[in-house]
């Protein structure tokens, strides 16, 4: 299997993604921390359900099952397509500890990993298969994000979306949820943007950070209107089948209103906490 890096470092540390678990939340928490269990490996670990968590501590592990539990409804509740999310799959979420530098390099030195990514102690991660990675830092508040990007990646993985297709798509909707659009400081033309390539992406003509803000800000632009929407449903589901997820003419009908709303000069900022639109499914 392939191993492809998703990068998720955008705003991790930022006062706006602070949240608080509700009191219920929090006995949840408290009731699944005492199921968790030391592996082998040294990692805290429980199964629940359709997963398998791992981290590098007892209540880490337990808040990501609880998270997890939250998100999964949001995905399923905001995807506009029919194809749908199976009911019964297994995912193995692992967690790293992002301060352990010996561990960090040794990962680094398996995966394959060079360059910038191996200065980044937390706040990325990669997918493979029905596997979800990264390097979180000890407080999960700082790395729920993370959690939920590289989620979304294996959910589209399972849908039927390779990792290695339709980045624009991928890392749209595993930027949804973030609470601001992100500023998009280049002029993206649309077909060329739909159509990118996996390798491409990752070339280093633009930035991944960069690629990321603008498809984050395409789901934004989809999501908008009943219409939009409709299409961006359509286009999921070519997607899942392999097909084209936009033809040309569609694009072009496209392209004067993406050109506008590209023109955003500041990020918007979400009035709502980040676990608040998670629970809610916004």
């Amino acid at each position: 299997m392939k191993k492809t890096l998703f990068v998720a470092v955008l705003f991790i540390t930022s006062a706006a993604h602070a949240f608080e678990w509700t009191p219920a939340e929090e006995r949840q928490i408290a009731a699944i921390q005492k199921q968790v269990k030391r592996d082998r490996d040294g990692a805290w670990t429980v199964e629940r359900g359709n997963y398998a968590f791992r981290s590098h501590d007892a209540r880490f592990t337990a808040e990501m099952a609880v998270y997890t539990a939250l998100f999964e409804k949001a995905f399923r509740d905001t995807m506009p397509c029919k194809t749908k999310l199976p009911g019964k799959f297994k995912i193995t979420v692992t967690a790293y500890d992002g301060n352990n530098d010996k561990q960090r390099n040794e990962i680094f030195k398996r995966v394959g990993f060079t360059g910038e990514i191996t200065t980044w102690r937390y706040g990325w991660g990669w997918g493979e298969g029905s596997n979800a990675y990264f390097f979180a830092n000890k407080c999960f508040s700082e790395s729920q994000i993370v959690l939920e990007h590289e989620l979304a990646h294996v959910y589209l993985f399972l849908m039927g979306l390779p990792h290695e297709s339709l980045r624009f798509i991928h890392e749209g909707f595993a930027s949804y949820f973030y609470p601001k659009k992100q500023r998009v400081p280049l002029s993206y033309n649309l077909k060329d943007y739909v159509n990118m390539s996996h390798a491409k992406w990752f070339d280093g003509s633009v930035s991944v950070q960069e690629n990321g803000a603008a498809s984050q800000l395409f789901m934004y632009f989809m999501m908008e209107g009943p219409k939009r929407r409709e299409l961006l449903g359509t286009m999921l589901d070519r997607a899942f089948k392999g097909m084209k997820p936009l033809t040309d003419a569609e694009i072009k009908k496209l392209e004067p209103a993406w050109n506008a709303y590209m023109k955003m000069t500041e990020p918007e900022q979400r009035e709502q906490s980040h676990l608040s639109r998670i629970r809610e499914g916004r």
